[in-house]
């Protein structure tokens, strides 16, 4: 009888380690641990203090289920449409920020190519929605030698000149989710490339 209580168990052990995936709920698994249901972790482990994290947990939905994955914090940041970088290698476009319902403070840090010459700078506006944007004092900053000056243009509308190289930023949408995007005025070659940060009244 020990024999064959013996064999059973080394046969259970042998196809549990030949299993590939594992479901949980579910005949079918799709990866290595499939859970249909619900997941309590009753003691997860932490790891190196937050200044020095590369990786984070997240849960993302792709569609059919919800798969729990690593990221980068930045990745998380940006995902969350808050934090918005330029598109492209050129720049001079951000898409899908997060305006809110009304009222959104937005921050630029970035750089500008002007014939060959890259000026770093900051500023921000203050952009309500339908009424217009006013910049906001004393954030436009250029860094060196370089002058900055941030101007309200209409509703949808505010104009970045730096070293009197003027760029009309125009906004679409609102209300929710917008896009800006940057062109210098007259038309000329100059790029701009950085990210957007948006607070905006919930």
């Amino acid at each position: 009888m020990k024999h064959i209580f013996f064999l059973i168990t080394l046969f259970a052990t042998m196809a549990t380690y030949a299993q590939t995936s594992t479901g949980v709920g579910n005949k079918n698994p799709q990866k290595i641990l499939d859970v249909t249901g619900t997941v309590r972790i009753r003691d997860l482990a932490i790891g190196t203090p937050y200044p020095n994290t590369n990786n984070i947990a997240v849960a993302e939905f792709d569609g059919t289920s919800t798969i729990l994955h690593k990221a980068a914090p930045l990745d998380v940041m940006y995902a969350s449409n808050l934090f918005i970088k330029h598109n492209g290698t050129t720049g001079n476009s951000w898409t899908n920020i997060h305006f809110g319902g009304r009222q959104t403070r937005l921050d630029f840090v970035g750089k500008a190519v002007i014939a060959g010459v890259t000026t770093y700078f900051t500023f921000g506006v203050f952009y309500d929605y339908g009424s217009g944007i006013v910049p906001l004092a004393n954030t436009a900053v250029a860094f060196g030698s370089a002058t900055i000056t941030v101007a309200g243009v209409n509703s949808t509308r505010f104009r970045v000149t730096i070293n009197g190289t003027m760029f009309n930023f125009d906004i679409s949408g609102g209300g929710g989710f917008g896009n800006i995007a940057a062109a210098q005025f007259p038309s000329g070659s100059g790029t701009i490339t950085g990210s957007f940060s948006a607070i905006s009244q919930i």
